[in-house]
């Protein structure tokens, strides 16, 4: 049996009518994957990681690659974001908030057998495009499955599963 392909371009609602509109897709888009963070500033949405599986007999392959997607009214852009400093390791399962200026991500794994989160807090300068792992205070993210949304300049980071039991911690960064 074969397998579908992966869609290429980008259908857009119009919320007024309710109507799906399909637009063309200029740049070299991510590859299909799963797990991966979107977080969005003005017209720009940021995606980092996943995982993508190449079949279901092997373990699937951790990404740490970067895009940015420009949206305008009459053109929508893939393009990869080039990165330095200290950038994350590959992972999935992540989250990507922007405050600020700023991309900060939280967690992820890099195993589908791993019970806790990666270590670490990064930023990411959109201007100078650079990764920063931050201090912490001594307090990890350890929980896999978390949920994070950002409030004014606060990231609040809440639940998840650590070591196959859901939690209801909640961090809040600021």
């Amino acid at each position: 049996h074969q397998k579908e392909s992966a869609e290429t371009g980008a259908k857009t609602m119009a919320l007024a009518s309710g109507h799906w509109l399909d637009k063309d897709v200029r740049g070299q888009s991510p590859s299909p994957r799963n797990g991966h963070a979107l977080a969005v500033a003005g017209n720009i949405a940021f995606l980092f990681g996943g995982a993508c599986s190449i079949d279901p007999e092997h373990s699937p392959v951790y990404l740490s690659d970067f895009y940015m997607l420009t949206v305008t009214p009459d053109d929508i852009t893939w393009e990869e974001i080039p990165q330095s400093g200290d950038v994350p390791l590959a992972r999935a399962g992540h989250t990507l908030c922007v405050v600020k200026g700023k991309l900060y991500l939280f967690g992820g794994s890099s195993s589908p057998d791993t019970p806790e989160c990666l270590p670490g807090v990064y930023s990411f300068d959109i201007v100078t495009l650079t990764w920063e792992c931050l201090e912490s205070g001594g307090v990890a993210l350890r929980a896999l499955g978390h949920s994070a949304a950002a409030a004014g300049d606060n990231i609040y980071v809440y639940g998840g599963v650590l070591r196959g039991n859901p939690t209801d911690n909640l961090l809040v960064f600021n």
